[in-house]
């Protein structure tokens, strides 16, 4: 492994650009694309953008019941 700017650079034979063809079937299928990006979608539903410690700062209702 080398040092550059503050990235590592690996010598390997598997690098990033090795990983980055691989998607383990994702984009052949589109069940899953669409189940992808649905969960992503549906995942932050009713989320205030705030982090959860923010929310437990502020004593709101949600936190107090999942503390």
């Amino acid at each position: 492994v080398g040092e550059g700017n503050g990235l590592a650079v690996s010598n390997d034979p598997v690098n990033l650009a090795d990983l980055a063809g691989h998607s383990y079937g994702i984009t052949s299928d589109p069940l899953t694309q669409f189940a992808v990006v649905y969960s992503a979608i549906i995942h932050d539903v009713d989320h205030p953008g705030v982090p959860n410690a923010q929310l437990v700062k502020e004593e709101t209702r949600n936190a107090q019941i999942y503390k």
